[in-house]
């Protein structure tokens, strides 16, 4: 093994662990309002968007599709988000976050916060700017030839 590929193995596993971590301590807040970190997922993206598809929304709520298909059945059935048929493919849904839905996000968004603000607590908004941005450079984009556009 060499020294390069240990790095990488050590920076792979704090990586995940610093995740698992985040997510024990914001599944905690969620439980109380029985609302899984899945769905806080899909909560958070539809915020922010006038609609996904369902493999849109699968992938950046990184879930299979079967499983983003299953949440958001149940989902539609707790009236926090609904489907309406795509535009330009007929074959497709476009997902909404409904009027509750919204409220609920919103509700949530604010207890959700402090899981942040302990974090900026312990080490400062500009080291946590800082991890945010050197984390999104460790993504890789795709070319905007593969992207796909999200239809509203």
């Amino acid at each position: 093994m060499t020294p390069d590929s240990l790095q990488t193995q050590d920076l792979e596993y704090l990586l995940a662990l610093a995740s698992h971590r985040m997510k024990s301590v914001l599944a905690n807040g969620l439980d109380n309002r029985g609302v899984t970190l899945e769905n806080w997922r899909i909560l958070t993206l539809l915020s922010n968007s006038k609609g996904w598809t369902m493999g849109e929304l699968a992938e950046a709520a990184l879930l299979t599709l079967p499983t983003a298909t299953r949440n958001i059945d149940t989902m539609v059935g707790e009236a926090l988000v609904y489907r309406t048929p795509h535009p330009d493919d007929g074959r497709k849904v476009v997902i909404f976050l409904s009027d509750k839905g919204r409220k609920l996000w919103s509700d949530l968004r604010d207890s959700t916060s402090r899981c942040e603000l302990e974090v900026i607590e312990q080490y400062g908004s500009v080291w946590l700017e800082d991890l945010v941005a050197r984390l999104g450079d460790l993504i890789p984009r795709k070319p905007k030839a593969q992207q796909k556009t999200r239809r509203g």
